[in-house]
């Protein structure tokens, strides 16, 4: 399903402090399809970055029937809305409990409560092909055993907004430098937040990541990822980042690390939720990489390598491995399979031969 428009809402918070809720008119497999979305800046949660004044929207889906929405009563819980907590099914239904709450307190014992009042932001109706519902063995065996919530999706983006330096950069090509390595890139957040080498990392933020997994671990009923793993993944991607962010240069020791970890993952595989909100930070550094032609992936193995005009593959000399070689060979095992085979049992010495003949390094 075409679910980009999704990610692309310029919507302004009215209370920062609270997630836009979003609901869906169309059910999927008899759950309501829901959703929020929200904003993490300077003024909510400082020191995110330390370059730029930017804006990270983080949005949820999930699957919820009623049985799921049935275990909340207004009259006896106390309504801090926060991202991963669906305590309705429908806008009205929101806007009722809403009301209720809001009349249950004192201006004081709100306060003592931590109770943050009605959530102002506007409410997004969407279609069912806005949201992307994966088709892979999580989603049909969570549905399969009727679970009562189920993670759909979890994803990071930069907030649409004007570009607007505090300062004029000293030579044009360097603003233009500027602007395509760091702005709108997700993978800047999780540089600075999640590198042994940064000055910037903000306890906080790390702190409500770790309260999202509990909610998703225990809510959700989500033990698909383990903590330390979920952590141990962001740090890895993050060192990545944070190399890139701060030092602008590769290196060969970076690519080393850059390939070690690609190859120990698979970004388009079928992944549960969790993990693929953890890896599009890294395929986010690597689209960064790849579209301001700082590296190339070979064609043939797929690793990465530093880009040269027309290179498409590792090269003995540079990489230490001749995939152009591999790759022509492959090919020409492709196009002459049918004459290849027949000749399998021939003697070494006829085979190497057939080999020279052909033209074939072997």
């Amino acid at each position: 399903m075409n679910n980009q428009n999704i990610y692309k809402y310029d919507i302004s918070f009215k209370d920062n402090n609270h997630p836009i809720e979003i609901f869906c008119k169309e059910k999927y497999q008899n759950y309501y399809i829901r959703g929020q979305i929200i904003e993490l800046s300077a003024e909510n949660y400082p020191i995110l970055v330390r370059d730029a004044d930017v804006t990270y929207h983080i949005v949820v889906f999930v699957l919820a029937n009623n049985k799921h929405f049935s275990k909340f009563i207004p009259s006896d819980m106390v309504l801090n809305s926060e991202l991963g907590l669906f305590f309705a099914s429908n806008p009205q239904d929101f806007s009722e409990i809403q009301k209720i709450q809001d009349s249950m307190f004192h201006p004081l014992a709100r306060q003592a409560l931590g109770y943050k009042g009605i959530n102002s932001n506007p409410i997004i109706l969407a279609n069912q092909n806005d949201v992307p519902i994966p088709d892979n063995q999580y989603l049909r065996d969570s549905i399969e055993s009727k679970k009562d919530i189920i993670l759909l999706d979890l994803h990071a983006y930069v907030k649409n907004f004007e570009l607007d330096l505090p300062y004029d950069a000293p030579w044009p090509e360097m603003q233009v430098n500027f602007m395509s390595n760091y702005f709108n890139r997700i993978h800047a957040l999780c540089g600075y937040q999640f590198s042994n080498e940064s000055e910037y990392v903000n306890n906080k933020f790390i702190a409500w990541l770790d309260h999202l997994y509990e909610i998703i671990y225990w809510n959700f009923n989500y033990q698909y990822l383990e903590k330390q793993k979920f952590f141990d993944i962001l740090f890895n991607i993050g060192g990545l980042s944070y190399q890139w962010i701060e030092y602008r240069r590769i290196t060969g020791e970076y690519l080393k690390l850059l390939n070690t970890f690609k190859n120990k993952i698979d970004i388009d595989g079928d992944l549960f939720p969790l993990k693929k909100f953890c890896y599009s930070f890294f395929n986010d550094l690597l689209q960064n990489l790849e579209t301001t032609e700082i590296i190339t992936k070979c064609e043939y193995c797929h690793d990465y390598f530093p880009y040269k005009k027309n290179k498409k593959y590792c090269s003995l000399k540079s990489e230490g491995k001749d995939c152009g070689e591999k790759a022509r060979n492959k090919r020409f095992y492709k196009a002459h399979k049918d004459t290849i085979l027949p000749n399998a049992r021939k003697t070494t010495r006829e085979l190497r031969n057939w080999y020279k003949e052909k033209g074939i390094k072997n």
